[in-house]
């Protein structure tokens, strides 16, 4: 079993997956917040959207599970059978800089929260630990299923997908030992702080995707001044609990710790913030009092500056 909210926090309960809406047609509204299911694109006005063909590829796994009927003791053993699942990818071209393009096909991945990242192979590859300038190192104890992650962030000149380009992406590559994207020789995810500044449909029968630009495709790209990521447990612990850190951030060296849990943030508790105003709370101004939980009687306050990241 899988605790899914030691690494999305209490408001996820589960993961769904491709393999669930292999039959159907998917749209998704970011900005009205909606997802709608169809059994064919002939469902769906598709007139102001751009189509982009989606490759298509389907894994073959081995299950083996044991055969209990006490009825026939003879077929008391372990049995395997053939399982599929399928993988999305979207034609993507990454524009590092003005010398350097990754041009290729990137995984569709609805569950990530990030624009694009690079797999370690990738990065190796493109010897982008040199190529790329600036960048801020980044490690998690909550990374995913795999648990501990590390990567760089960095802006890159643009993405484009299909005839639309997005400038100045903040994204990131791994240097991940172990884990999906340290073996995986894929180019990378693409994620929802790319896919939120579409109206998006996903038509799983055909294997296309079709987008259209929301009123977020020209919200600019930044990098995170907080320096510090967390999981909002306030509704199984009453408390949001210290998951990852920018390198050398302010939050770190004012004594935030990894596991860390915060009981409240510039005086308000924490359990009183809905999960639409954690950003709003969070930068607000441009400093922060964390009063941190040691134990069932002892608190504990940092306060630092946000981050002064480069953000043009």
């Amino acid at each position: 079993m899988i605790d899914f909210k030691e690494f999305l926090g209490d408001y996820a309960d589960g993961m769904i997956g491709a393999y669930f809406f292999k039959q159907s047609v998917l749209e998704i509204s970011y900005e009205k917040e909606y997802i709608k299911i169809y059994e064919t694109i002939d469902s769906v006005d598709i007139t102001s959207y751009e189509k982009i063909p989606l490759l298509r590829h389907t894994y073959g796994i081995g299950l083996g599970y044991k055969n209990t009927d006490s009825l026939d003791k003879t077929l008391n053993k372990t049995i395997m059978r053939s399982k599929s699942y399928d993988r999305f990818y979207v034609p993507v071209e990454v524009y590092v800089d003005s010398s350097l393009t990754i041009k290729g096909n990137y995984t569709l991945d609805l569950g990530s929260g990030g624009s694009l990242n690079l797999t370690t192979q990738t990065a190796k590859k493109y010897n982008l630990d040199t190529k790329v300038n600036y960048k801020i190192p980044y490690y998690t104890i909550a990374g995913g299923i795999g648990g501990a992650s590390s990567d760089c962030s960095f802006r890159s000149d643009s993405v484009r997908i299909g005839n639309f380009t997005l400038a100045n992406v903040t994204m990131g590559y791994s240097n991940n030992r172990t884990g999906s994207l340290s073996k995986s020789s894929d180019l990378g995810l693409l994620g929802n702080d790319i896919l939120d500044r579409f109206d998006i449909i996903i038509d799983f029968i055909n294997n296309d995707l079709y987008l259209k630009p929301n009123a977020r495709f020209g919200k600019p790209y930044k990098f995170s001044t907080l320096g510090f990521s967390y999981r909002n447990r306030s509704k199984t612990k009453g408390v949001w609990v210290v998951k990852g850190f920018y390198e050398n951030c302010n939050a770190e060296q004012a004594g935030l710790k990894m596991n860390d849990e915060i009981i409240k943030v510039n005086g308000i508790d924490v359990t009183t913030v809905k999960l639409k105003e954690e950003t709003k709370l969070l930068y607000q101004s441009d400093s922060l009092e964390l009063t941190l939980k040691l134990d069932d009687s002892l608190t504990k306050t940092i306060k630092f500056k946000l981050d002064d990241r480069p953000n043009p």
